[in-house]
């Protein structure tokens, strides 16, 4: 698969679950050594989820590691805009860390929205709000009890703890629709 970078002029081949990038003369610019983990693209601040090895974090264009992984937590998602990624456990397990490495939500969760949370403004428009964290998780251990939502701020405060089986938002009147 080859994906073309205007904003760079390279392409990024994934050749055999290796990375390369090429520049647009055909000069291999990054040995193939990092295996991608996530969505064959670069994110909006030029780094991409990927495994060399022991070393497992975000790479920049030069296939250097930039950001490290927690130690037993592997990367799933590159780098939203507001700067978290979704990190999973050996269990599955999400959680979010911010573009230092550091663990911001823990990894206890089914599925997280790391990139924000969407809902209708008063005018009607989809948009998103990118500093709020939607975070679900199953109870495996008591299958008779409903599903948990969280909320959390974009530095992992807790907004709404998960005694809640569903969060809905509105952030433009400061209300949360909890059931």
């Amino acid at each position: 698969r080859v994906l073309r970078f205007d904003d760079h002029e390279q392409y990024l081949v994934k050749s055999n679950t290796r990375l390369l990038i090429y520049n647009r003369s055909g000069r291999q610019l990054m040995k193939a050594e990092w295996e991608p983990l996530s969505d064959l693209q670069f994110d909006s601040h030029g780094l991409l989820a990927a495994r060399h090895g022991d070393d497992v974090g975000w790479i920049n264009r030069e296939g250097v590691l930039k950001v490290g992984a927690p130690e037993g937590l592997t990367p799933v998602s590159n780098f939203q805009t507001n700067g978290l990624a979704v990190v999973e456990d050996s269990l599955e397990r999400q959680g979010c860390v911010d573009l230092t490495g550091r663990i911001v939500i823990d990894a206890e969760w089914t599925d997280i929205d790391a990139d924000g949370s969407w809902y209708y403004n008063n005018d009607g428009e989809f948009i998103r709000a990118e500093n709020y964290i939607l975070a679900k998780k199953k109870l495996p251990l008591e299958p008779w009890q409903p599903d948990r939502a969280a909320c959390f701020f974009r530095n992992g405060a807790t907004i709404i703890p998960d005694e809640y089986t569903s969060i809905s938002l509105d952030i433009e009147e400061a209300i949360a629709f909890v059931t």
